[in-house]
């Protein structure tokens, strides 16, 4: 669940990384550690709390939101089939069909789907380490396919909030932060004090 700043000139987030200061978000030039990359899409992710971006890196940068932003809430409840489309299309890209795997493959990746209502994030990388552990000479691939269907899906929209709340119109919904505030116009990706560590 999230919890936004109101301000006069829209919502502000909190992006934390190890990545050297910038003043401009690049994703291709982020620093990632081992089992960080983007698996919600190429994007800026943010949250409402600086000690939660804090998790994410060293660095915690403010970034606004203004007013009259094109913003995606995605529910609780439809979290999961957005994931779902994701992988599936994803597994065609890597040449294997959902409906040709086995049950077992099926039933297990169906297992992480049903979290994707509490976090998508978590849901995309425990399948990752499932298809790793699974299939190791295609896991990289479908990692990359993943994350590249899910910013095909997601980069129409300036922000997408996967939200925990039934309310799918108020972005402020909850008390606790979320990992799952993706920043997809790189207009909105500009940082309002480069190397702030509140």
């Amino acid at each position: 669940m999230i919890v936004a700043s109101e301000l006069a000139g829209g919502h502000e987030f909190y992006h934390g990384t190890d990545s050297p200061p910038f003043d401009s978000f690049d994703p291709g030039k982020a620093a990632k550690g081992g089992r960080h990359y983007n698996p919600l899409g190429d994007a800026m992710y943010v949250t409402d709390k600086p000690g939660f971006a804090r998790l994410f890196g060293r660095n915690v940068y403010p970034v606004r939101i203004p007013p009259g932003a094109k913003i995606r809430r995605v529910s609780p409840s439809a979290a999961g089939s957005a994931i779902r489309d994701i992988v599936v299309r994803a597994l065609r890209r890597v040449g294997m069909k959902w409906w040709d795997m086995d049950l077992r493959f099926k039933v297990d990746v169906s297992r992480y789907l049903d979290q994707a209502g509490i976090s998508p994030y978590d849901a995309v990388m425990e399948i990752v380490s499932y298809m790793e552990a699974s299939y190791p000479e295609i896991a990289d691939k479908f990692a990359e396919s993943v994350s590249e269907v899910a910013t095909e899906k997601f980069s129409k929209y300036d922000v997408v909030v996967f939200v925990g709340t039934n309310d799918p119109n108020n972005i402020f919904v909850g008390e606790t932060p979320t990992k799952e505030i993706l920043i997809f116009n790189k207009e909105f990706q500009k940082v309002l004090s480069p190397g702030v560590s509140p």
